[in-house]
């Protein structure tokens, strides 16, 4: 559950800061790539079996 707060939350600041315009020179996607390496994948797939 932890997995996915942080994920959820890195997804919320990257939309936010994208939307608002803030670039940081591409290092704002940063934040994209460590929500989808912090969602909990496995918890998924296991799921829908």
């Amino acid at each position: 559950m932890k997995r996915l707060l942080v994920s959820a939350t890195c997804l919320s600041a990257w939309l936010i800061l994208l939307f608002s315009g803030f670039s940081l020179a591409g290092a704002i996607h940063l934040l994209l790539a460590a929500a989808l390496v912090a969602f909990p994948w496995k918890l998924l797939k296991s799921n829908s079996s």
